[in-house]
């Protein structure tokens, strides 16, 4: 199942799901921040911190898996593309 935008992970969680995410710290380590995360890696630990949480902000799709761009090799440009 899809995570829902709000839901909460830890380090060391499985990403379902390729996105922004906001990472809330101790804040005695840093400020709030947003993050791209990608589906299938584990989310990170962080080097100053214990504490950090990753809350999706917004899902978001890479482009080779969006099925307009997975076929179109990323240095071609389209048939129709006029520089300006």
């Amino acid at each position: 199942m899809a995570p829902s935008i709000g839901q909460v992970f830890r380090p060391g969680d499985e990403i379902e799901a390729s996105g922004i995410y906001e990472v809330v710290h101790n804040p005695k380590h840093t400020q709030r921040h947003e993050i791209l995360c990608i589906h299938g890696k584990r989310f990170p630990i962080c080097e100053g911190c214990a504490h950090p949480r990753f809350t999706l902000v917004r899902p978001a799709q890479l482009m080779e898996s969006n099925k307009h761009f997975r076929q179109v090799p990323s240095l071609r440009q389209p048939r129709d593309f006029t520089p300006e």
